[in-house]
């Protein structure tokens, strides 16, 4: 016997509930945050002469180079980066990026505009407050830390909220 029951029809009442709820979530996926503890739009540059470090040269240019913010500003940037590479860098900054070197009339330079957290994952927000910035630029491409490199250790603090912050980094010596 054929079953000859007819389906209840959705309502305009349970229409609008659904796509309210969608609406709903997506708006908060994407609304930005009001919150004054954070700081969007975080560019972060850099720039290295020869004096600071005899590898900062136009034949450089075109290296790796990562940048780490750790918000515990008591720990120093060679314990941050000793014994790690690659992924285990990530997981030592609360906020961290690659980038590339770029020749600027003899000097290197460059900057980040996209940063991740400790998993990876973009960070569109910072939070505002002290940060330990550490940086090396990879000679020989090993995604680590080695002798002859470059090096930044450094402090600094974001502001905001809202607003880009252009934080240069210029204290480089050769680890």
């Amino acid at each position: 016997m054929k079953n000859t029951a007819r389906q209840p029809q959705p309502t305009l009442t349970s229409l609008v509930r659904g796509v309210g709820l969608l609406a709903f979530s997506v708006a908060i996926g994407c609304a930005p945050r009001s919150d004054t503890n954070y700081t969007t739009n975080t560019n972060l540059a850099f720039q290295c002469t020869s004096i600071q470090s005899p590898a900062c040269v136009s034949a450089n240019a075109g290296k790796k180079v990562f940048i780490g913010l750790q918000q515990d500003t008591n720990i120093s940037c060679a314990n941050l980066f000793n014994g790690r590479s690659g992924d285990q860098l990530f997981i030592r900054f609360t906020y961290s990026a690659w980038t590339t070197t770029v020749d600027q009339g003899g000097l290197l330079a460059g900057s980040v505009q996209q940063w991740v957290d400790a998993n990876q994952a973009p960070m569109y927000e910072l939070s505002i407050k002290p940060y330990r910035v550490c940086a090396f630029i990879d000679l020989n491409g090993n995604a680590a830390l080695d002798p002859g490199e470059p090096i930044q250790d450094s402090i600094i603090s974001l502001s905001g909220p809202l607003s880009t912050i252009y934080a240069p980094l210029t204290s480089w010596v050769t680890f």
